[in-house]
């Protein structure tokens, strides 16, 4: 049963494996593209402050940071970070490792990942719900399997 189970979910394994693939490839290219955007910001923050227009300037340097590896892309990586620990955990899941370790990860990971997502997104809206997700999936995960 256990066989035929990997044989069928293999085709949906490999979709999987070769989207988390494209997708690590397109972080790499916007991050290149911010990290551009990032210098122009950081030149043009420097201009100001020859020029002394200190408003713009700091403006530019919070702008540059946040295009910067550290601002915006560092939600992508960690979004990516968190699916493909869900992944982990499923493949752990279904080897037999049914610790607490693994549980929770299939649990917090993609609660992670949609927060972070929305976060990204700009969808504030959205926080709540997830919030609120997050809290129940946590419960059922706590009732169900850990006592």
């Amino acid at each position: 049963m256990r066989f035929i189970l990997k044989v069928i979910l293999f085709p949906i394994s490999l979709i999987l494996s070769i989207l988390t693939a494209f997708l690590t490839f397109l972080l790499g290219v916007g991050t290149a593209l911010l990290y551009i955007v990032m210098i122009f910001c950081i030149f043009g923050a420097l201009a100001s402050f020859v020029q002394g227009e200190i408003g713009i300037g700091i403006s530019g340097l919070v702008i540059g940071f946040l295009f910067s590896p550290y601002g915006l892309p560092m939600i992508g990586a960690t979004v990516i970070a968190s699916v493909l620990l869900y992944y982990v955990c499923w493949i752990l899941y279904y080897q037999g490792v049914m610790g607490v370790a693994v549980i929770l990860g299939l649990t917090i990971f993609p609660c992670i990942a949609f927060f972070l997502f929305a976060i990204d997104r700009h969808n504030y809206v959205a926080v709540v719900p997830i919030l609120l997700f997050t809290t129940c999936h946590l419960t059922y995960t706590f009732i169900n399997f850990m006592a």
